[in-house]
């Protein structure tokens, strides 16, 4: 059968009132004229009010599996719980309504949305899982609920209009390579939950200037904050038990609370910079072996 669709935002719920029809979203208004040109496929229950079974929307057993509509802006339907694995993927949406139903965004679900510039998430979700926004490089806004405590890995990764963003209270990990090359990203708030940041967690943050580790960390991993190039202050709070290889690109960058100890060495390029007073080394003239220019000890 035929049902109505606004043509402006895409709903499907239409009310018929005072001899019009009213789109229940953005309020637009149409005559009978103009609702017979609006017609799509579908099924109609006419009882005051037009609804549709949207075949847009291919869903199963509460799982969104993937969208097939032409509208850039999307309602997800209220009875959908979960976002499934790439649901959206490469298409050119631009906003995107999620109901209060969703508790979980299963991995790839917006990935390479390139079109895609903000989105709220409801309370109602728990868990964001890995790649979720991926290379949605037109977003610039995210809004998290503090009920969120699962991120994924990747989640943001090339998100490059990424501004700012504030982690959910509760969330306990910084996944792989979430902010990898946000190059735009320039203020992060991390809470106290949080005991891990891991690999590549903001590697290619190239305007990120400063960094608040709460002294929840026990963990920085490799290259967290590699190729951060306007980073010059971090400090590491006395929490922090293992910082991995590479985790920073020099000395300067860092403030360590507690007595320098060799747990530091490993955050810089081994062989730049001395194991014993962080100092950097330079290769002797006279012998070719890496010496330090601070403490004069060689490396070998």
């Amino acid at each position: 059968m035929q049902a109505i669709k606004c043509e402006l935002c895409g709903n499907n719920q239409l009310i018929k009132k005072d001899g019009f029809f009213q789109c229940e979203y953005c309020g637009t208004k149409y005559t009978l004229e103009e609702a017979r040109k609006l017609f799509v496929t579908g099924t109609v229950q006419i009882e005051g009010n037009v609804s549709t079974k949207d075949a847009d929307f291919v869903i199963k057993a509460g799982t969104l599996m993937k969208y097939n509509g032409e509208s850039p802006i999307v309602t997800i339907p209220d009875n959908v719980k979960i976002i499934g694995n790439e649901c959206f993927k490469d298409l050119a949406i631009e906003k995107v309504i999620i109901p209060d139903s969703i508790t979980t965004i299963e991995g790839g679900a917006f990935r390479n949305c390139t079109k895609l510039t903000s989105i709220i998430i409801p309370n109602s979700v728990t868990t964001i899982e890995g790649g979720t926004f991926c290379g949605c490089t037109s977003l610039t806004s995210v809004k998290m609920p503090s009920y969120v405590t699962i991120l994924g890995g990747k989640v943001f990764d090339n998100c490059e209009s990424l501004t700012s963003i504030v982690i959910p209270n509760g969330t306990t990990t910084i996944g792989l390579d979430m902010f990898f090359g946000c190059k735009n990203l320039t203020s992060v708030t991390i809470p106290n939950s949080v005991t891990t940041i891991f690999d590549g967690a903001f590697f290619g943050c190239k305007n990120l200037a400063s960094i608040t580790i709460p002294n929840s960390v026990t963990t920085i991993g490799k290259r967290a904050f590699h190729a951060c190039d306007k980073l010059t202050s971090v400090t590491i709070p006395k929490s922090v038990r293992e910082v991995k290889s590479e985790a920073f690109d020099s000395p300067e960058q860092i403030n360590v609370e507690s007595p320098f100890d060799k747990r530091v060495f490993r955050c810089f390029p081994r062989g730049h910079y001395c194991e014993y007073c962080v100092g950097e080394m330079k290769r002797n003239f006279w012998d070719g072996r890496l010496k330090c220019t601070r403490c004069g000890k060689y490396l070998d």
